[in-house]
């Protein structure tokens, strides 16, 4: 959440001026948490209109829980002076650009001065916050702020227009503390920009912690800053920064710096971001770089870099208005990062599969891409799943919050490799060339970029693929004259493979066509990869059958059939289960199962089966399956996509309302039905609620089981975080089917059955828990790995007291929960929370002792009961709880 809930302060639109410099002169005080100083401006005659870039982040967010706030900052203005040093009057007023965000806030974020001096002098005093973030906040030695940590001169503030400028900047650094800066180096506490940049990144480091490294790249010369004992991915990074700017170099044209500084961000994660100058790496590619299996993200890495790298020539070099046309930044990065990949490792693997390390074969079973052509197809197997249609060429307020990635990223970088297919390789890049050179320190516009590329492109072919809002679905069939490729009426650049008995030959088509080849063995449409296609399995004629055994093609383009085993131990034998599967990735999936008993009295238990899973799109999925021992079974997840207002650019595209119908039929004395609703609206206002009715005949017995459950989050500014929860169970019929003590295992007997406490009742008809507690996250920035198989990084603690009503019973409980946090292989973060309880039960006068421990992915807001449909609703499951 904290990426989609960011006001994204990395998002401006540029313009160019020239003539426009700032002289900085700043201190940095940790203890004080801020940095402090004057900028002297020569404006060049323009308004004297500041962005105070901070105070986006100031104010709460009335549309979204405190919960999922990050830290506030803010910049205070102490006074705005002429040369002379006489006060010049100034004020304070609101952003006026509504695609950074709600107006409220945008407060207090524009600084107007009123004169008509061509140099001002600004003191300033930015104030950050001390928390768990990548960036513009301080982690335990180390503090980030790449963009707008003084006042910036804008132009256009209907937009972000940052003006470019050249800056000389001074710092004073308390002992123990190190500067990296994206500027030229000049002396102690000294840095100048090379011309105009856009930007003035600095970051401060222990010096103690980090240390660095230098390589001369024969023009220029790679710093990488790196904490202490991780020489060896640091030296991954630089060897992959100096061979993708030696490519880059030769091909899109010279860079302004002449150093290149790489620093690693003590945060989790696999991520990269950069400014003039400054390529910021997450700790994934450090700490965690080499967990289960050595070398496993090499792929990754070089992805990453190189695609950092790149916007050192589109996003940060040719400037663009990255609130309307993004995708000139990282659309056109992504591609070259990606052409970078093939043309540098001739493969574009997701990871390094070669790696000889049994761990791989885990990884490839756990649904991780192959390539990244592959994860970029899911992509658009989301949006199309999600409903979301869009133009590459949006502004960020025309597509849902959590799918702006897809768009800018995935779906641009594949309209210039369709571009690349129609007017080769050497020739885009030769275009990309002179376009870096035609607009480097100046802001491109959607319009302008289409205008340019018209050039060399038809217009026509360009707004189909830039302008066009539907999705792409290109198909081939036949027909009475041959073999149908329709493009769907649409004007886009697509490869065509046809294959014959006399070999192969492909050619680039911008419309429908028909295949009259002779001796014709397969059409294939887009077999690279290259389109932004949103389903693939109708691009081949005659349709591609993946048998069991295969590992190509990928199930993206191919109906599959594979066979799966297992063998499990049970106590009274060997159960081996082998299954016969047909999928079409992702909607159906339909299997035949069958089941063998090896019991260790010689004899042989076998049963058959067969189930069906049917997922038309992120909302719907349905499950049904048979097996002779459990009947048939089944299950239908519903969900309702709403578009969420967070007070961000854009809405976020989230269901909230969630229905879960489950259902099982033995036979006519065993049944049942459950019907679950979840409302979670913890995102906007803290709480979740679910109902439940369970139905069900059970031998015989008739089960009817109502359930509520509800969990707040109560709105407060605390550093631990407190919740409330209510579970309220009823057996209609009185029939005590429902364990009071259905979470919790003894830890004063062999069974619940015999402990003293939770053997009071076997079970009841009517269950009431109500539970108040409070939980705070202790996150570590040295992270340390354990055996090469995951990395702690902190703890969760939590201390709850619950009361618990059952029959004639009341009892009281303490837990305490402590939930390290792990991250494992590709920086993934795992919580495995373990639960210590007391429970008492006054009218018997018993106390006991239990615990429990589960294990959960990502990151839960608390510890004992986790609020959230996507990571576990608040809800009984009845299978726990049924005494049957």
């Amino acid at each position: 959440m904290k990426k989609t809930l960011s006001l994204f302060f990395c998002l401006f639109v540029f313009s160019q001026l020239f003539g426009v410099f700032y002289d900085i002169d700043a201190v940095f005080e940790p203890e004080a948490l801020s940095i402090s100083g004057t900028v002297t401006v020569d404006t060049d005659g323009i308004e004297t209109r500041f962005l105070l870039l901070p105070n986006l982040s100031s104010e709460d967010n009335p549309f979204i829980h405190s919960l999922f706030e990050q830290g506030k900052n803010k910049m205070e203005i102490l006074g705005v002076y002429n040369p002379a040093g006489e006060p010049l009057n100034y004020k304070l007023e609101t952003y006026p650009a509504t695609l950074v965000g709600a107006e409220e806030l945008r407060r207090n974020s524009l600084l107007k001065v009123f004169t008509k001096e061509k140099r001002i002098i600004i003191s300033f005093k930015t104030v950050f916050t001390e928390s768990f973030q990548p960036e513009e906040a301080m982690l335990d030695g180390f503090f980030l702020w790449r963009f707008g940590w003084y006042p910036l001169l804008v132009e256009d503030v209907t937009g972000f227009a940052l003006l470019p400028h050249s800056w000389d900047l001074k710092l004073s650094l308390p002992k123990g503390w190190t500067a990296v800066t994206g500027g030229e180096y000049i002396e102690e506490g000294r840095w100048k920009s090379n011309g105009d940049y856009f930007s003035c990144p600095i970051a401060f480091v222990n010096s103690e912690d980090y240390t660095s490294m230098t390589v001369d790249g024969n023009g220029f010369t790679v710093e990488v800053y790196y904490r202490k004992g991780q020489l060896g991915t640091a030296s991954t990074i630089a060897l992959n920064a100096i061979r993708v700017l030696q490519h880059h170099i030769p091909l899109l044209g010279d860079l302004k710096y002449s150093t290149i500084r790489i620093l690693q961000d003590p945060y989790p994660g696999l991520y990269g971001i950069t400014a003039d100058g400054l390529v910021v790496l997450g700790d994934g590619f450090f700490t965690t770089a080499n967990l289960w299996a050595d070398g496993l993200l090499d792929p990754v890495a070089f992805y990453v870099v190189a695609h950092e790298l790149t916007h050192l020539w589109f996003g940060i070099g040719a400037g663009v208005d990255f609130l309307k046309s993004n995708f000139l930044s990282e659309g056109m990065t992504d591609y070259v990062a990606h052409r970078t990949m093939f043309d540098l490792c001739e493969r574009d693997d997701y990871l390094n599969w070669d790696a000889p390390d049994f761990m791989l074969i885990l990884l490839s079973e756990l649904g991780v891409p192959d390539t990244f052509s592959e994860a970029d197809q899911l992509s658009f197997l989301d949006m199309k799943r999600a409903g979301v249609k869009a133009k590459i060429a949006a502004a960020v307020d025309e597509i849902p919050l959590n799918y702006q990635s897809y768009v800018y990223y995935q779906k641009a970088k594949r309209a210039f490799f369709m571009l690349e297919d129609y007017l080769g390789k050497e020739k885009l890049l030769e275009i990309l060339k002179d376009y870096y050179e035609k607009f480097s320190g100046k802001t491109v516009y959607s319009e302008q970029f289409l205008s340019y590329f018209s050039n060399y492109v038809d217009r026509e072919i360009l707004e189909d693929l830039f302008l066009n809002p539907e999705n792409f679905d290109p198909k081939v069939y036949p027909v009475s004259d041959g073999i149908r490729v329709d493009l769907q009426d649409r004007k886009v650049p697509v490869e065509i493979l046809v294959e014959t008995n006399n070999g192969s030959e492909s050619f680039i088509t911008t419309e429908s066509t028909t295949i009259k080849v002779g001796n014709l063995k397969a059409v294939h449409v887009d077999p690279h990869m290259h389109t932004f296609d949103i389903e693939r399995h109708n691009n081949h004629w005659p349709p591609i059958l993946k048998m069991p055994g295969e590992k190509e093609p990928s199930n993206l383009d191919a109906y599959e059939f594979k066979t799966d085993s297992s063998i499990m131990f049970q106590s009274d034998g060997l159960e081996v289960s082998s299954n016969f599967i047909f999928t079409m990735f992702p909607y159906v999936k339909v299997g035949l199962t069958a089941d063998s008993i090896y019991l260790y009295d010689g004899s042989i238990d076998n049963r058959y089966g067969a189930f069906l899973q049917f997922s038309p799109n992120n909302y719907v999925a349905l499950a049904l399956s048979y097996d002779e021992l459990n009947g048939f079974g089944g299950e239908l997840r519903l969900a309702l996509p709403e578009k969420l207002n967070i007070g961000a650019s854009a809405p976020l595209l989230s269901p909230r309302h969630n229905l879960v119908v489950q259902g099982g039929y033995v036979d006519s004395d065993s049944h049942y039905i459950d019907v679950l609703y979840d409302f979670n609206n913890v995102i906007k206002n803290g709480f979740e609620v679910s109902s439940e009715y369970f139905a069900a005949v059970l031998s015989g017995d008739f089960i009817d089981i109502l359930g509520i459950y509800g969990g707040y989050v109560p709105e407060v500014d605390w550093t631990f975080t407190p919740i409330l929860s209510v579970i309220y169970l009823k057996e209609l019929n009185e029939n005590d089917f429902i364990d009071p003590f259905y979470d919790l295992v003894t830890m004063e007997a062999t069974s619940n059955e015999e402990d003293p406490l939770f053997s009071l009742v076997g079970g009841t008809d009517e269950f009431l828990e109500l539970s108040l507690g409070v939980s705070v996250d202790l996150f570590s920035t040295r992270r340390m790995n354990f055996l090469n198989l995951f990395s702690i990084g902190g703890v969760g603690i939590s201390l709850e007291a619950d009361y618990r009503r059952f029959e004639e019973y009341r009892t009281i409980g303490l837990h305490a929960s402590f939930v390290p946090l792990l991250y494992i292989v590709a920086d993934t973060p795992v919580r495995i929370p373990i639960t210590f309880s007391i429970l008492y039960e006054p009218s018997e006068d018993i106390s006991t002792l239990a615990f429990k421990i589960g294990i959960s992915p990502g990151n839960s807001i608390f510890y004992g009961q986790v609020i959230g449909w996507l990571a576990s609703p608040l809800m009984i499951q009845y299978d726990k709880m049924m005494k049957y």
